[in-house]
């Protein structure tokens, strides 16, 4: 066992472990570069009038997986369930889906009323709705009440699942720089397609919001975005994760600084390049912030720290008692009105 010991740490301080722990990092949260199913099953599919896909050329080419909420009258509500089978008493699951909240354990059911996808109106604007690392729509439910709502006061919602994540395709994760450019040519194709109506504006969630975050900055169809749970910078997201893992923690500096060194030569370029404060004050468009003031994967402090880097320009909402993302069910109702209340000023569309 001492051996065994000895020879784990010393692994530690070799330079192959820079590579292993580089390997770690860009797939964290990805599916390996094998998509789910692309059939439509799953909680909440029958919430959806259409998925496509957007193929990204890339080396070898990238195919998102994009779900689209028409907007249309959706009488949806959330309840909690203290069953251990949330779903037990819905006699159709095509009326519901059940939501677990990893963090809290909790345990809620989405409901809506039977849907006529007939019932489509003239969107008012669209709102790419962005998951959080290692999310899928299709079976990852927490953003859902969210996107109803928004749905139901007239915008088209479109939540693609970013390139090696749920349904996507792709072996490594886009570190926000690739993810920003993805985002862009699903925007591109929602143009192509007519589907663009209106301003544009984000919501995203932990690495979604990272992501929106960045592409607001790039491209001048994004008019605001909601970011909630968004990390300040990735190399300080991943130094805070591995605080909490003993075999981080026994790494040496140089062998830690050689593994970022290791996922920028990989991505093709520097991830100190993602820094939401440098994001921030390179911008004027209006942000809203919102973060759990109980965030162990991200601490609330770091989303202070954007916010101090320009108050003026920035909403910052903070939910003391949550933590990371598990607001989006536990102050659903509190969550809908200040997206759709923020929205409306800044995409104009009162």
């Amino acid at each position: 066992m001492k051996r065994l010991i000895v020879a784990t740490v010393a692994l530690l301080f070799v330079p192959g472990c820079a590579h292993v722990a580089a390997d770690y990092i860009l797939t964290w949260g990805s599916n390996g570069g094998r998509p789910l199913s692309k059939t439509l099953d799953g909680p909440g599919v029958h919430l959806f009038n259409r998925v496509a896909v957007v193929r990204v050329q890339d080396d070898p080419p990238v195919d998102l997986v994009v779900w689209i909420i028409e907007p249309r009258p959706i009488r949806a509500w959330v309840e909690t369930k203290a069953s251990a089978n949330p779903l037990a008493d819905l006699a159709d699951q095509s009326l519901g889906c059940a939501i677990t909240d990893k963090a809290s354990g909790m345990m809620v059911q989405l409901r809506w009323e039977r849907l006529d996808l007939r019932d489509s109106i003239q969107p008012r604007g669209t709102i790419l709705v962005l998951q959080g690392q290692g999310g899928c729509t299709r079976i990852h439910p927490k953003l859902l009440p969210a996107a109803v709502a928004l749905a139901n006061d007239g915008y088209r919602v479109v939540m693609p699942d970013l390139r090696s994540q749920g349904d996507s395709t792709g072996k490594e994760l886009g570190f926000i720089v690739k993810d920003a450019q993805d985002i862009g040519r699903v925007l591109d194709w929602l143009e192509r397609e007519r589907l663009l109506a209106g301003k544009v504006g984000i919501l995203g969630y932990s690495y979604g919001a990272a992501a929106g975050g960045y592409v607001a900055t790039q491209d001048g169809r994004v008019v605001t975005c909601v970011l909630a749970g968004t990390p300040m910078t990735w190399r300080g997201l991943v130094e805070h994760r591995g605080s909490q893992n003993l075999l981080w923690r026994l790494m040496s500096d140089a062998t830690r600084e050689r593994t970022f060194e290791r996922c920028s030569e990989r991505m093709g370029y520097d991830i100190d390049r993602f820094d939401a404060r440098k994001l921030v004050a390179s911008t004027d468009k209006p942000l809203l912030l919102i973060h759990g003031g109980k965030d162990q994967n991200v601490p609330v402090e770091q989303a202070a720290a954007i916010h101090r880097t320009r108050p003026d320009g920035i909403r910052f909402v903070v939910f003391e008692d949550s933590g990371h993302g598990d607001f989006f069910l536990t102050h659903a109702d509190e969550i809908r009105a200040l997206c759709l209340s923020w929205f409306a000023e800044h995409l104009n569309t009162p």
